[in-house]
């Protein structure tokens, strides 16, 4: 081999191996890779974390609840509840009727307006059974000979468990009607509206109002359709200790109540120990079970509201 060539072989060498160093020296200062880094960089860098995206959720959940409790339902409406209480403090109860009228239709499914509901309710409920010099709402029965309960009760479309109430009737003293006897009787016009995805259960007015809202206990199991179905109540039933028992027996006030609907069949019923799993309808608590039974009668319309 010449001199010279071997002159070229070292020296391409050096310069391979000083370009080697060099790329080794910048790759461990400058380089991308994480493990590459100097402590400095990594400093930085663990300063900034990477994204947590069940972080990123988290917050932005937080956001959409904060959101939520500070749409106007929630913060306009509280006040105008406060201020309907407050009218009601002072016994103005015609002008805090308007104003919680107003709640529940501007503020509706808001937690101001499910509170108006309650209120508006007792107050409703009041106003029915108060008893008042030529109340139209009442009819004034004189007894006929041949009469009976049933019969009076069909023909004026109410039922035998108000007519005891508002006439101070015990199943004490109904063994019999006399000629000339004076009832009062109260016909039952009102309907039933369902909204199951709302869980809700209202008892209407003939005017097409709201006199009550119902809350049941648990979640309404009741056969899913679309829109909106029309059917009618079958009749009422009452069971005490397992047997079926009528309005004038003694142990009708502590028997469980159950309000039978057709197509679908579905029933409202009080709460007892135990709801069978193939249960379909509705479970209130027994107070709300006895006062709806009072205000129904077979035949009343039931709007059912998908």
């Amino acid at each position: 081999m010449k001199l010279s060539t071997l002159i070229k072989i070292v020296a391409a060498f050096i310069v391979m191996t000083v370009l080697t160093c060099t790329l080794i020296v910048v790759n461990h200062y400058f380089g991308s890779g994480s493990k590459s880094k100097s402590k400095s960089v990594q400093k930085i860098t663990n300063l900034a974390p990477e994204k947590d995206e069940t972080q990123l959720v988290e917050i932005d959940e937080l956001k959409k609840r904060i959101s939520r409790r500070s749409s106007p339902e929630i913060v306009l409406g509280a006040p105008a509840l406060r201020k309907a209480k407050q009218i009601l403090s002072e016994e103005n109860f015609d002008d805090a009727k308007v104003l919680l009228e107003e709640i529940v239709v501007n503020y509706e499914d808001a937690p101001a307006a499910i509170e108006a509901y309650r209120i508006l309710g007792e107050m409703n409920l009041d106003e029915l059974f108060e008893i008042r010099e030529n109340d139209d709402r009442f009819i004034k029965y004189t007894v006929k000979r041949g009469d009976t309960y049933l019969g009076i009760v069909q023909d004026h479309k109410t039922n035998f468990d108000l007519m005891m109430l508002i006439n101070d009737m015990t199943s004490k003293n109904t063994s019999g009607l006399q000629p000339k006897q004076e009832l009062l009787l109260m016909p039952l016009n009102f309907s039933l509206r369902i909204v199951p995805r709302k869980n809700q259960l209202f008892l209407m007015g003939t005017n097409g109002e709201v006199i009550k809202m119902y809350e049941p206990i648990i979640d309404m199991t009741i056969p899913k359709k679309n829109g909106k179905l029309e059917t009618v109540m079958s009749g009422t039933a009452a069971y005490f200790n397992g047997s079926r028992v009528n309005a004038t027996r003694g142990n009708y006030r502590e028997s469980n109540k159950t309000i039978k609907i057709q197509n679908p069949s579905i029933e409202i019923t009080g709460e007892t120990s135990s709801i069978p799993n193939s249960f379909k309808g509705i479970v209130l608590s027994k107070i709300d079970m006895e006062e709806l039974v009072l205000l129904l009668r077979s035949g009343n319309k039931v709007e059912i509201l998908y």
